[in-house]
């Protein structure tokens, strides 16, 4: 949510919806359909390998974590 709160033009992120009922939290998400190989930023091998290969993706990541007070670390 803090991710989609930043308001980065051109950042774009699945709709998702938070529910409460009865006690339970629940997280619904859209399904989103990815394309076979490696993602344009992120992992797909539970952070092995991460993968920054789009520059303008990259930049727009760097302005959101700008406004999280967010750097690049090592993690793992």
């Amino acid at each position: 949510m803090s991710l989609a709160y930043c308001n980065v033009a051109g950042l774009h992120l699945p709709m998702l919806c938070l529910v409460d009922y009865l006690g339970f939290r629940v997280v619904a998400m859209t399904k989103v359909p990815l394309k076979p190989g490696p993602p344009a930023y992120g992992s797909n091998d539970g952070g092995a390998t991460v993968f920054a290969t789009v520059p303008e993706l990259n930049n727009l990541m760097k302005a959101a974590a700008t406004q999280l007070n967010l750097r690049e670390h090592l993690a793992g």
